[in-house]
């Protein structure tokens, strides 16, 4: 094993790129991204690693909580990514991915490079390397069969801006934090980059939203909010479970991604 050493300012994506120069120096055909947060279930790995030889794809595993907060491949639309969940035993085309884990050919990286992360240095990134190398013409393929158990933490980016105890002000300063999802320089450049105009009113709609969910916020008793929109939050939902599965002792839950919303 190498173990390679950074200067406590790589974040997931300087990191990832250290890691990923150092497999192409060795001459690997396959590089696997595997998060801390991801423990690959009995054959998994073999299964990624495997589809990406036979098939010259990138190949794309899934990160299943008992919390709730799965990263799945990602397919592309008109208002953004959504998730397609992939059932064991089929193999299903998607767009991009999440970087939990994930196996990339060495060519996709001589022809696509390394993720963004200059542009991106935590979020984004992972999804934005997904969408250039589609734009190569590269196949990004989801397997069934590559599926890792998520491990329980408590991320403090990852709350219901509406129903969570922080006080808007917390909120905001979490917001400008650029390894956030709404770092708003971070976050325009993700958008724009990959929806062009339509970005610019996904990005405009984002804070939107927030500034509608901290103005209720500071008027109405939080205990109404949980009455009336606790059952529909996921964002609080899975924050409750994933406390809960902590206490309990469970091994696992939310990763350490997730961006803040209703």
């Amino acid at each position: 094993m190498i173990l390679l050493k950074g200067d406590g300012n790589l974040w997931w994506t300087g990191g990832i790129v250290l890691g990923m120069k150092e497999a192409v120096r060795l001459k690997a055909e396959v590089i696997v991204w595997l998060n801390d947060d991801c423990h690959p279930r009995p054959g998994a790995m073999g299964a990624l690693v495997s589809h990406t030889l036979q098939a010259g794809s990138i190949s794309v595993g899934q990160t299943l909580s008992s919390a709730g907060a799965h990263y799945f491949a990602l397919t592309k639309t008109a208002w953004g990514v959504r998730s397609v969940p992939c059932a064991a035993g089929t193999v299903v085309p998607c767009d991009t991915f999440p970087g939990n884990f994930v196996a990339i050919p060495r060519r996709v990286v001589d022809q696509v490079g390394y993720p963004d992360a200059r542009t991106f240095p935590h979020v984004f990134a992972d999804i934005d390397c997904g969408l250039r190398a589609r734009r190569h013409g590269f196949e990004i393929m989801a397997v069934g069969d590559a599926q890792g158990d998520g491990v329980d933490t408590v991320n403090p980016r990852a709350a219901s801006w509406l129903l969570d105890q922080k006080p808007a002000g917390q909120i905001l300063a979490s917001v400008m934090n650029r390894t956030g999802t709404l770092h708003p320089k971070t976050y325009w450049k993700f958008a724009t980059r990959h929806w062009g105009v339509l970005g610019v009113i996904h990005w405009a709609q984002s804070y939107f939203r927030l500034a509608i969910c901290l103005g209720v916020k500071s008027i109405v008793p939080r205990s109404w909010l949980l009455r009336w929109f606790g059952r529909h939050s996921v964002a609080w939902n899975i924050r409750v479970a994933t406390e809960k599965n902590i206490s309990a002792g469970v091994s696992h839950g939310a990763g350490d991604k997730l961006g803040g919303s209703l």
